[in-house]
């Protein structure tokens, strides 16, 4: 698949570098306690810090967000660059995550944003899906029963990037 335009936003200034919006089309459900990963692969479209992730999200469930390396065949890898909590919200709504550890980031690179249910929590949460709609990356998911294998979809978490 061909990358996103790269964006036109001055070095330093933070700004939204990549987004997966669009219409949706159903729900990545995600349930605690049992452990569900979603993971949304992504192409940097500049050089710089990333230090946000914003997810559609449905539910007041903590989560754990990781900007995570990709392998070769386009999976997640164990090779954790940058991490976040999501602390839950109300509703369908937009929800920005800081990251506490940012992640250094290169144009052109795949990456991929990886969340999962924090432990200990109890309830059912999801993230909007849209139609494939991100022409940069892959939305991929893990289940419990398989923790160390990825399954790819034909659908895409909707998120944005935020790079400094």
């Amino acid at each position: 698949t061909t990358p996103p335009p790269v964006p036109t936003v001055p070095p330093g200034v933070r700004a939204v570098d990549q987004t997966g919006d669009g219409p949706a089309v159903g729900d990545a459900l995600m349930t605690c306690p049992t452990e569900w990963t979603r993971a949304q692969t992504f192409t940097a479209g500049r050089t710089g810090t990333l230090d946000g992730v914003s997810l559609r999200t449905d539910g007041t469930v903590r989560a754990s967000v990781a900007i995570r390396r990709v392998a070769l065949d386009g999976t997640p890898t164990g090779a954790q660059i940058g991490t976040g909590t999501y602390a839950g919200g109300s509703g369908a709504q937009w929800t920005e995550v800081s990251l506490s550890t940012p992640a250094a980031i290169q144009a052109g690179t795949v990456y991929a944003i990886v969340v999962s249910s924090s432990s200990g929590c109890a309830g059912e949460w999801s993230i909007p899906v849209t139609a494939d709609a991100y022409a940069g990356g892959t939305s991929w998911y893990r289940v419990p029963e398989a923790p160390n294998t990825w399954t790819s979809t034909t659908e895409d978490l909707t998120f944005r990037t935020w790079v400094r």
